[in-house]
């Protein structure tokens, strides 16, 4: 009877801890769980979470304190966004969770590019360590997979090739949330398989952010260049400029680009932003249906940056260039008659 009482007790204490909630939290989590669809919001987010910083900075958090760390990790100060990323890294490190709930979007994703800047300056024994973290706060695994595999593959070291071979593919290999499909499909990027031949590509179509039709089809007799990105991934912005420079450098020698973007719905602003800063000179598709989309499930894209390079006859001849190799082969098959 006294552990009835007991159960009891607890049961009706629970609404009351979920109702006196520390109003500081409640605002972090909604300035850091906003949409910033615009360069303007995202400003916005910054200029709110530098003053929930400073009206924090006195304050004793006690087990909370890791909360300061992620809005740190989320600022404008690049050295302490750094120093932040660190930190929360370390905190998944020694914890299983956040100490409340409405954060886990946001520091997975934190934790996720942390672990590829680690990667990027080739700290391989720390990728080792920290990539079940990474899995663990992080929900897409066929981007983490992707992300990490790719620079260890083409990092040029034994380290990154032994990142890659001796852990990235088994805990691909082993990771119940992938598909047969993803396996297959990561395997063959991250090993650079080439198809057998020259396959068909399967065209798209759709509209662009101004509403203008678009066909993939429409470019048979030229090098066609078609790109799937999305703005919240980073590899895809950073291969952009590549992309640019090639369509402005060989499109009057015959090559198109249509980039694809698989970006939601929610996102178009965001999106539109990206294009005009970006200044990108060919058509970008969007339907707004994110990985559900035609357009992406039409030729098998489950991870982005894809790209698809294809010949005057409409084969796709080679996938997933980047830098001087996407100029080497666009060059080549402009050559082809």
């Amino acid at each position: 009877m006294r552990c009835l009482t007991l159960l009891c007790s607890l049961l009706a204490a629970a609404p009351l801890r979920a109702q006196t909630e520390d109003p500081a939290v409640a605002q972090l989590r909604e300035i850091t769980n906003r949409e910033t669809l615009t360069e303007e919001a995202a400003a916005v987010r910054a200029r709110d979470i530098a003053a929930w910083l400073d009206a924090a900075k006195d304050r004793e958090l006690r087990e909370l304190a890791v909360l300061r760390t992620l809005a740190e990790a989320m600022g404008a100060d690049e050295a302490a966004k750094q120093r932040a990323s660190r930190g929360l890294v370390a905190w998944f490190v020694a914890h299983q969770a956040l100490p409340v709930t409405g954060f886990d979007t946001v520091a997975g994703r934190i934790v996720m590019f942390d672990v590829v800047h680690r990667a990027n300056a080739g700290a391989w024994s720390e990728c080792t360590e920290l990539l079940p973290v990474v899995l663990r706060v992080y929900p897409d695994h066929a981007s983490v997979f992707w992300l990490l595999g790719r620079r260890g593959r083409d990092a040029g070291t034994a380290e990154g090739t032994q990142f890659l071979q001796q852990h990235v593919i088994p805990a691909l290999l082993a990771d119940h949330a992938l598909d047969d499909a993803q396996r297959v499909h990561l395997l063959r990027l991250l090993y650079k398989v080439e198809y057998t031949g020259p396959k068909p590509f399967a065209d798209v179509a759709g509209t662009d952010l101004a509403g203008r039709a678009v066909r993939t089809a429409d470019h048979r007799g030229k090098v066609l260049l078609v790109d799937y990105w999305a703005t919240w991934c980073r590899p895809c912005l950073e291969a952009l400029p590549d992309v640019v420079a090639a369509f402005r450098r060989c499109h009057e020698q015959g090559l198109e680009v249509v980039s694809i973007s698989i970006d939601d719905e929610r996102d178009r602003e965001r999106l539109a932003a990206k294009v005009r800063e970006l200044d990108l000179p060919f058509p970008v598709l969007f339907d707004g249906k994110g990985w559900k989309s035609e357009l992406a499930v039409a030729n098998k894209v489950q991870a982005v940056p894809a790209m698809f390079l294809i010949d005057r006859k409409g084969r796709v001849r080679f996938t997933d260039l980047g830098g001087d190799a996407l100029h080497a082969r666009i060059a080549e098959l402009l050559a082809e008659k």
